[in-house]
């Protein structure tokens, strides 16, 4: 699979890279240091999984997911990053990020993020699961909302618990 990494910290994208092209099963298609020329970078190196820092040169994270889900849908957005904001966590799922990882994240915890969502899944740190599940109990049990099931009610605990899905 084709990853592509947006970071403005040199020496930790060069860790990504380096955790990336150590991978067998990925390959480094670009690594960039802001979001100038965005639909233009993702055009021409056509990746399946994109790390997007939030805090970035260019268009902030959030706004930089919002472009490459409305002009390349399939490409699928893992941020990653130091905060822990619920207004970021949420902001960037809601502009359609698949996962949301802190830059403490662990090296193979990382190429788990990057290959769940790769596959159509979503990825969270144990700390932001945490933070997605109590927000959604704290919302009103109103049909209007949200109805999960049993089955994923009992999936999104265990992503709460740090395991994949």
């Amino acid at each position: 699979m084709k990853i592509a990494v947006f970071e403005d910290n040199k020496k930790f994208r060069e860790s990504l890279e380096f955790v990336i092209v150590t991978s067998a099963d990925m390959e480094l298609c670009g690594s960039f240091e802001d979001t100038s020329r965005l639909k233009q970078r993702i055009e021409a190196v056509q990746p399946d999984v994109v790390l997007m820092d939030i805090n970035i040169p260019g268009k902030n994270g959030i706004e930089a997911v919002k472009e490459i889900k409305d002009h390349f849908p399939l490409v699928q957005v893992c941020m990653q990053t130091v905060f822990e904001d619920d207004d970021k966590i949420f902001a960037s799922l809601c502009a359609g990020a698949s996962g949301y990882i802190l830059k403490n994240t662990p090296p193979d915890k990382i190429l788990q993020a990057v290959r769940e969502v790769a596959e159509g899944g979503a990825f969270f740190t144990p700390s932001i699961a945490k933070k997605v599940l109590s927000n959604f109990q704290q919302q009103p049990h109103t049909p209007e909302y949200i109805q999960l099931t049993g089955k994923e009610r009992e999936v999104l605990k265990y992503l709460v618990e740090g395991l994949s899905y």
